[in-house]
């Protein structure tokens, strides 16, 4: 289920039973290049930046920004994608175009 209002960037994947809705009158923002895992609760005027990987079963409730691997409930910043991780990644999101 995704709120009619959620900006969605380029390249993002949203597994199966993600669920983004607003709150408090406020949608998402997902930036490019986001992975958000399954079973996933995305809620409320957040900004998910870019290259974000959000691990399955987790609650975001709170921004996270550019480049975070975040997982729980709610969910945290565990670290931050390298710059030869995010090279990596490019390199195979190319080959699936």
């Amino acid at each position: 289920m995704i709120h009619k209002d959620t900006w969605i960037g380029e390249d993002v994947t949203i597994a199966q039973n993600v669920t983004i809705a607003s709150k408090d009158g406020g949608a998402p923002v997902i930036g490019d290049n986001a992975y958000i895992g399954a079973n996933s609760v995305v809620i409320g005027g957040i900004n998910i930046g870019r290259n974000v990987f959000i691990g399955a079963l987790s609650l975001v409730n709170k921004d996270i920004p550019d480049n975070a691997i975040a997982f729980g409930v709610p969910a945290k910043v565990i670290r931050y994608r390298t710059e030869e991780e995010l090279a990596i990644f490019k390199q195979w999101s190319d080959k699936q175009r």
